[in-house]
């Protein structure tokens, strides 16, 4: 990028997009090469699709029939940042800001732990269970809401509390609640201090996806894992997992 104030010789391309194709289908081919340079070809794959789509703003299908319109400067700049931090294995659903849970696009940062699939299914199987009921439920360690906020969107009877440790965690949570147009109660609470002040009522569900990885086992995790998600939200001791 430019230093501030530095002006740009009109005609003459950006340093940064000099090694990204001009047209949508040579990028996607660009930034798929390059990304199975550190992952598997599969999944190289659904990352360039997911980045591409995202930083241009088009449908996968025009992507690929468009080899002749000229991508501007400016989008292929972001491209190419977006490239670099998935070369240095930055998750794709950091670099782009989202991830889908549950048919839900939910905002995510390195403050939240990223959905796994898992989560997902679990979370499925709860709306199946509580279908037609009126349950209070209580998420513990909330991180990006994505549990919470798909109960409260599937069980429109459903009274949702949320709880976390981490202030910066809620307001990524609240910002998805608000996004999805339901309404879930977040707190700031670390739920294993005795210091904590629990609501008297009961709950129906209590749900809760604790950090759940043996310290000791860090270096054995993927590097996309170990250098960008949330330490708190991954390792327990090992003394008291």
């Amino acid at each position: 990028m430019d230093a501030p104030g530095e002006t740009r010789p009109i005609g003459k391309p950006s340093t940064l997009v000099q090694h990204i194709p001009k047209t949508p289908r040579a990028i996607l081919h660009e930034v798929r090469r390059s990304l199975e340079s550190i992952y598997p070809r599969s999944e190289a794959r659904a990352i360039a699709r997911e980045v591409v789509e995202h930083t241009l703003g088009r449908p996968f299908h025009r992507i690929l029939l468009d080899n002749s319109t000229e991508v501007p400067d400016a989008e292929r700049e972001k491209l190419q940042a977006a490239l670099s931090r998935l070369l240095a294995h930055e998750p794709v659903q950091y670099v782009v800001g989202a991830t889908s849970f549950c048919d839900l696009s939910l905002h995510v940062t390195p403050a939240v732990l990223i959905p796994r699939p898992e989560t997902e299914l679990l979370t499925l199987a709860l709306c199946r269970l509580y279908q037609g009921r009126a349950p209070r439920v209580a998420d513990l360690g909330t991180g990006s809401g994505a549990i919470a906020i798909t109960l409260a969107a599937r069980l429109p009877y459903a009274q949702v509390e949320a709880f976390d440790i981490s202030a910066e965690a809620l307001a990524v949570a609240a910002e998805n609640a608000a996004r999805c147009g339901v309404r879930v109660d977040f707190s700031e609470m670390d739920i294993l201090s005795p210091r904590s002040h629990w609501p008297k009522e009961a709950w129906h569900l209590i749900v809760s996806n604790p950090p759940y990885v043996p310290a000791s086992r860090e270096k054995e995790l993927a590097p996309n894992v170990t250098r960008y998600e949330p330490r708190q939200a991954l390792y327990v001791p090992d003394s008291d997992p």
